[in-house]
């Protein structure tokens, strides 16, 4: 029952478009001319096409109601996702993608992440770029989507993971200095200086 529910919904929104009679109309008049007949004898040649487009339009909606849904995806999307050229320039983009886009002025790929339009995107890091439009890290994901070449690009903000890494990175240097001047280290027995100097440094935060 909800099935058929929501079907019949797809129809009473078609009945209420104003272009399926428009076409109704001139499908009905050509018949009419056609058959050199008075244009308001009969209501049937009028009436036969509505029910056609309304019954036909209802029925490819109600078929791809879960793929309009998927298509509303990239809307929803907080990082970027857009089809652009082989040269960078942004075809298409939608939603949050398209606000970001209009607010900065950006219409090439490139100079999203800071560069010349005519820098390659071959060049660009595909598992991490900067963008200073949003002063976050990015993971490139793209897609061929047709014969013209166009490619289809989303990005994922890693600017966490680059964080984390940078951070893992500082711990290990600052293990790997601690073994290899462990002799200083009892001597002058400074570790609690080093350490502070790290947590200052790189902005570590403490639970007091």
């Amino acid at each position: 029952m909800k099935t058929i529910a929501i079907y019949f919904s797809y129809v009473k929104n078609e009945f209420f478009s104003p272009i399926n009679y428009i076409l109704a109309l001139l499908v009905g008049a050509t018949i009419k001319i056609l058959q050199q007949s008075p244009l308001l004898t009969s209501p049937v040649p009028y009436i036969v096409p509505l029910l056609v487009q309304v019954l036909s339009k209802s029925a490819v909606k109600f078929q791809n109601r879960k793929k309009d849904k998927l298509m509303q995806l990239p809307d929803q999307r907080i990082d970027p996702a857009f089809l652009m050229t082989e040269n960078g320039e942004i075809l298409e983009c939608s939603g949050k993608t398209h606000e970001l886009f209009v607010k900065n002025n950006i219409k090439n790929i490139n100079t999203f992440f800071g560069h010349s339009t005519d820098y390659s995107i071959d060049n660009l890091n595909t598992k991490g770029s900067y963008s200073p439009v949003t002063e976050k890290w990015y993971s490139i994901n793209s897609s061929k989507s047709n014969k013209n070449n166009d490619i289809l690009m989303w990005l994922t903000d890693v600017t966490d993971r680059k964080d984390y890494d940078k951070n893992l990175k500082v711990i290990r240097e600052f293990n790997n200095n601690v073994v290899k001047t462990l002799d200083n280290l009892v001597i002058n027995n400074d570790i609690y200086l080093r350490l502070s100097r790290l947590i200052f440094n790189y902005h570590y935060k403490s639970i007091v």
